[in-house]
């Protein structure tokens, strides 16, 4: 077993099974329950996490984390600071590359404008929401053979819910949802299809109305 015996600023994670923007986050909220640790960020790409804590860290502590959410660990070593660009908000939408997604805010108020002959989907979504990630895999998956879909995604990009929560675009918008993912929907007349949490309802409100 490693053991890391001294204070140290971070420490450096190689982690098997990451292989996604939604594992990615699973692997930060799992690293974020062991004790001392006081901030994860992780990559897919790379196949990392590291972590900044109050206490040493071990490779038996980790890795147990991530065992009770489906990862392991490979390796553990400490390092003077997290290698640049390893982040945890990942963009869900990375994947859709492309189709007619397009970012319109991270957290500031936006106007939200139909996409003119098309469906269009308002995606409300934060880079700590593991079900964010999901439905964006799902909605990328699903444009992908459905080119009068385009996607206009809202991200609020804040470390945690509490400062998510408190960017000027949710009082806004999101009054009235009841959690993250949000979805709003509107058609190519401009009225409105769908609003809710369940990505799935979002695409079959968008299939039932060109079935019409």
């Amino acid at each position: 077993m490693l053991f890391i015996t001294t204070a140290s600023a971070a420490w450096l994670a190689n982690v098997s099974g990451m292989d996604d923007p939604c594992c990615a986050q699973k692997v930060v909220t799992a690293l974020q329950s062991v004790p001392s640790v006081t901030s994860v960020a992780a990559s897919f790409e790379t196949n990392q996490a590291c972590l900044e804590a109050t206490a040493p860290l071990s490779s038996a502590a980790l890795g147990k984390a991530l065992a009770s959410a489906g990862y392991g660990i490979v390796s553990l070593a400490e390092v003077a600071a997290c290698p640049a660009g390893l982040h945890v908000a990942v963009d869900p939408w990375a994947g859709a590359k492309g189709l007619d997604a397009v970012t319109i805010s991270h957290g500031e108020k936006v106007e939200l404008k139909p996409v003119g002959g098309k469906y269009t989907i308002f995606d409300f979504g934060a880079p700590w929401c593991a079900p964010c990630h999901t439905g964006a895999a799902l909605l990328t998956s699903y444009m992908t053979g459905h080119t009068d879909v385009s996607a206009r995604i809202v991200w609020l990009d804040a470390g945690d819910a509490k400062a998510s929560f408190a960017l000027p675009v949710v009082a806004q918008h999101l009054a009235f949802a009841e959690g993250l993912p949000w979805y709003k929907v509107v058609g190519p007349d401009g009225k409105k299809l769908y609003e809710g949490s369940v990505p799935t309802a979002a695409i079959a409100a968008i299939d039932k109305k060109r079935a019409r």
